[in-house]
């Protein structure tokens, strides 16, 4: 190697994400992240490891969530770190993953342990973009300040908290301010709708209503034209029958008429 190489390299690799990690794709994920950052077209891990301890040099391997790594493959690789001082392992565990590998792979004789605390705000950005880099479903552009606040928030710092969030579904997260945006807009859809119909239905009454008035107005006007028509015919028939009978009761002697019998007068006579 003839570029000169940093004090330490650092690779992330998260174990979760990438279920088919073995032996083998972890020393190829190794060789290409060497390769790539001093632009070298070496096909042996193997004697990049010993161009890093020729130069005391190291290059530190870190995998987060190594309780997914498949039994047995923790003790591989530190085996491996033994053939090759260069190599520097870091696994992140939980207290029940480290109880299962102490038994699985022979933990308890060959590591240190480290207790992490709590980051901070600056450290959790950090480490969210450190973790980023190394490969995750969100991408750069995805984190902003209302990202990282409501990050912290959740996670309080928590290191397992933090990897949690961020392996959420990217499509489900919704910042607040979201939240109230699309809350508003529903409401208003639902407002306009209710508004609409109410409206609709309002016209549609006082359409009816009118029509009804209309139809009720023009049925009187029938009626009205129908009883003066036949006020007229009765006022005719009446008037005939009037004149019928005035004609009879012409004809008809006024005692008849009343109902008084005849009366003879009798004839007086005055003297001489």
């Amino acid at each position: 190697m003839e570029k000169g190489l940093n004090s330490h390299d650092t690779l992330l690799l998260n174990a979760e994400l990438s279920l088919s990690l073995s032996f083998e794709s972890i020393q190829y994920k190794l060789l290409q992240f060497i390769n790539k950052k001093y632009q070298l077209d070496s096909r042996s891990i193997a004697d990049l490891l010993l161009d890093y301890e020729k130069q005391g040099k190291n290059v530190v391997l870190i995998i987060d969530d190594a309780g997914f790594l498949l039994t047995g493959l923790i003790n591989a690789l530190i085996n491996y770190a033994k053939e090759h001082s260069a190599l520097k392992l870091v696994f992140s565990l939980t207290p029940d993953e480290l109880s299962i590998k102490s038994q699985t792979d022979g933990l308890n004789n060959s590591c240190h342990y480290i207790d992490l605390l709590s980051l901070n705000y600056s450290q959790t950005a950090m480490f969210v973009h450190q973790l980023i880099a190394a490969g995750t479903q969100y991408i750069e552009t995805d984190i902003n300040k209302t990202f990282l606040q409501e990050l912290y928030k959740e996670s309080a710092g928590n290191l397992s908290a933090i990897q949690s969030f961020l392996k959420k579904d990217k499509k489900g997260y919704m910042n607040n301010v979201a939240v109230l945006i699309l809350l508003v807009a529903i409401v208003s859809i639902m407002i306009s709708t209710f508004l609409w119909r109410g409206a609709e239905e309002s016209e549609h009454k006082v359409l009816s209503k009118s029509k009804k008035l209309a139809l009720v107005e023009s049925l009187a006007k029938v009626k009205i034209k129908k009883n003066e028509a036949k006020s007229s015919a009765e006022k005719i028939v009446i008037a005939k029958q009037f004149e019928v009978e005035s004609n009879e009761i012409e004809k008809v002697p006024v005692i008849t008429l009343l109902g008084i019998p005849a009366v003879t007068m009798p004839k007086i006579s005055f003297p001489s």
